[in-house]
C-alpha cells in the first residue's frame, strides 16, 4: 500500500517541489522545445516562491471539485473519470487526489484519472506523481481541442487553460469538452482574468467573467454556481500581483 501521509497534507498534496523541478530540469530538454521554456519556469517557480496548494491559492475551484463528486454521487454514480484538460505539472492532479481522498461519497480507487497536454513533460511528471500514490492515470499528448481523444468523463478540470486558446476557437473547445461528459457529469473550471493594464505577456487572455460564461453556456453547461474572486500573486510588479479569478461549477445538462 502506498504512503498517503503527503497527499493527504492540504499543504503538500503529495508534490515534492523541489524533486519535481530535478525531474523537469531532465526532461525539458527531450520534450520541451516547443515550450519557451514554460514548464522549466513554472517548475523554478513554484519550488522557490509557490508553496500553496489549490486549497488555499484557489479554494473556491478546490471546492468545486468536490462538490462535483458530491453532485456525480447524487447523480447516481459510482465510478470517476476525469479528464483534465491542460496541465503544466502535477498541481490539478494532487488537487484531484486529495479530493478523491477526502470525500465520503465514493471510494478512492473508484477515480480514474485522464491528462491531456501538448508537451510530454508535465505528462511524464503526472505518471510519477500517480505511480507513487497508485493512482490510475492514462495520458493523451496533443492539441486541445482537434487532438482530444474519443472517450467519456464525469469530471472536467479546466484551470487556467482558456488562456492558451486562440478566441476562434474557446467555443469549439468547450463544445468538445462538454462531449465527453457523460449523463449527470460536471466541470469545476477556473481562469485568472487579466486587466487591460495587466502588463502580463498575453497569449488569448480572458478579460471578462461574463464573456467566460456565455462561452461555458453556449457550449450546454448548466452553470449551478460561480464566483469571482481576487487574488494576490507572490512575485511581480503591483499591477500584476493583484488580478481576479472566474470560477464555475457546471453540469452537462444531460439527465
Amino acid at each position: 500500500m502506498p504512503d498517503l501521509s503527503t497527499l493527504l497534507d492540504p499543504f503538500k498534496m503529495g508534490e515534492d517541489l523541489p524533486a519535481q523541478l530535478e525531474m523537469v530540469r531532465r526532461l525539458a530538454p527531450l520534450h520541451c522545445v516547443a515550450c519557451d521554456g514554460y514548464h522549466l519556469d513554472w517548475a523554478e517557480r513554484r519550488a522557490k516562491t509557490d508553496r500553496e496548494t489549490e486549497m488555499f491559492y484557489n479554494p473556491e475551484f478546490m471546492s468545486g471539485i468536490l462538490a462535483a463528486i458530491g453532485r456525480l454521487h447524487g447523480a447516481g454514480h459510482r465510478f470517476l473519470k476525469f479528464f483534465i484538460a491542460g496541465s503544466a505539472d502535477t498541481k490539478l492532479l494532487a488537487a484531484c487526489a486529495y479530493a478523491v481522498h477526502v470525500q465520503k461519497y465514493l471510494p478512492p480507487d473508484a477515480a480514474d484519472f485522464h491528462i491531456m497536454d501538448a508537451c510530454e513533460t508535465p505528462l511524464q511528471l503526472s505518471h510519477a506523481y500517480a505511480d507513487r500514490f497508485g493512482l490510475r492515470l492514462t495520458t493523451t499528448k496533443g492539441v486541445i481541442p482537434g487532438d482530444i481523444p474519443k472517450l467519456s468523463a464525469n469530471l472536467l478540470v479546466v484551470s487556467g487553460f482558456m488562456r492558451f486558446i486562440p478566441d476562434a476557437l474557446k467555443a469549439p473547445t468547450l463544445a468538445r469538452l462538454h462531449s465527453l461528459l457523460t449523463e449527470g457529469g460536471a466541470m469545476a473550471f477556473t481562469q485568472s482574468i487579466r486587466t487591460k493594464d495587466d502588463r502580463a505577456p498575453s497569449r488569448y487572455e480572458c478579460g471578462n467573467p461574463a464573456e467566460l460564461r456565455k462561452l461555458i453556456e453556449q457550449a450546454a453547461f448548466v452553470i449551478e454556481r460561480e464566483a469571482t474572486t481576487a487574488i494576490s500573486l507572490a512575485r511581480g510588479s503591483e499591477d500584476r500581483r493583484q488580478r481576479v479569478r472566474y470560477s464555475v461549477l457546471a453540469t452537462s445538462g444531460l439527465t
